[in-house]
């Protein structure tokens, strides 16, 4: 159990590594992409025109990408489209398991309840966990550290 559970998170966090090298190569593009805007409207334009309609497009896509994030995130009830019923349903599912899938369904019940109705202030508490560990290496160690041990 242990080690399919590592590699678990081998495979989680193999996946966010990429996942974050491709959103860093993603605004490495968009970076070039204005770059070249700019390059071509200075051809046609004056130099400070060229800068402002080349600043008015990158806001005219921050502003659509923050278009799509709203409608996206619309809050559609508590839990989204299936509500509390879908999420006790699939929970309900592992109930008759034995051993740890019983703890981890009542677990996962109660961890949905907790955030369908705590939803701002669990997002909230977990951008400054991260913020807060991402900001501190002896703090990431440290619990890197724990966790891992936990494991052995």
């Amino acid at each position: 159990m242990i080690r399919s559970l590592r590699q678990a998170l081998v495979r989680l966090a193999t996946g966010a590594v990429l996942v974050a090298v491709a959103v860093l190569l993603c605004l490495g593009a968009f970076g070039w992409f204005t770059v070249a805007l700019y390059l071509v409207l200075k051809r046609e334009l004056d130099p400070p025109l060229a800068a402002l309609l080349t600043g008015l497009a990158v806001v005219a896509v921050a502003g659509l990408l923050a278009g799509i994030a709203r409608f996206s995130t619309r809050k559609r009830g508590h839990l989204g489209r299936r509500g509390a019923a879908g999420v006790a349903a699939a929970a309900d599912i592992r109930d008759g398991a034995p051993g740890g899938d019983e703890l981890a369904a009542s677990l996962g019940r109660a961890s949905a309840q907790l955030i369908g109705s705590h939803g701002k202030s669990a997002a909230f508490s977990a951008f400054v966990a991260g913020f807060v560990v991402g900001a501190k290496p002896g703090l990431r160690r440290n619990l890197g550290r724990q966790f891992l041990n936990i494991f052995r």
